[in-house]
C-alpha cells in the first residue's frame, strides 16, 4: 500500500473529515504549488488558498508510525498553532487572516526564514507534551525500503 493510502486511512481513523493533498498527485486531486521552490511552506500556502478558514491538521506522508491517538490530541487541543514537543509536524493550524498573512509574509522571506518552524514561531506555537514511548511514532521514511521496514 502506498504511503499516501496509509496516511489517508490513518487520518480517517483519527476523525479527519477531509483530506487535501499538497503536490502534483492527480489521483488524489493534489494541489500544486502556486510558487515553486518554497518547500513545505509553499505547499501549505497553496493548499490554504483552496480552503475556507478553520482548523487544519497538517501531517507529512512520511511518518507511517503515527498513531491516530496522537492526531486526536492535536485536534482536541486549543490554540492557533499546535505541535508536539521537539516536532515540527504534525501540526494543527488555525487557518484565518492572521495565519494567511504569516504564510504570505514568510513566502517572500529569505530561504533560511522560509520554513514551517518560522511559521510556528510567528504564530506562537504551543507544543504539547510528548511521552518518550511515543517518540518513535514520529520517525520518518524517505525510501521505499524504509517504508517496507516501517510498515505497521
Amino acid at each position: 500500500m502506498p504511503l499516501i493510502e496509509h496516511l489517508s486511512r490513518l487520518l480517517a481513523e483519527a476523525g479527519a473529515a477531509k483530506l487535501v493533498v499538497s503536490g502534483r498527485y492527480p489521483a488524489y486531486a493534489g494541489v500544486q504549488d502556486q510558487v515553486p521552490g518554497l518547500g513545505p511552506l509553499g505547499g501549505l500556502m497553496s493548499v490554504a488558498d483552496t480552503l475556507p478558514n478553520g482548523d487544519l491538521l497538517i501531517v507529512p506522508v512520511d511518518m507511517p508510525r503515527l498513531a491516530p491517538a496522537r492526531l486526536r490530541q492535536l485536534m482536541s487541543a486549543c490554540g492557533p498553532c499546535l505541535t508536539f514537543e521537539g516536532q515540527v509536524l504534525p501540526m494543527r493550524l488555525r487557518l484565518d487572516a492572521v495565519s494567511r498573512a504569516a504564510l504570505r509574509r514568510l513566502a517572500t522571506a529569505p530561504p533560511p526564514l522560509r520554513s514551517l518552524r518560522a511559521l510556528q514561531q510567528a504564530l506562537g506555537v504551543l507544543q504539547l507534551p510528548l511521552l518518550p514511548e511515543h517518540v518513535p511514532e514520529f520517525d520518518n521514511c524517505n525510501t521505499p525500503l524504509q517504508w517496507l521496514a516501517m510498515r505497521p
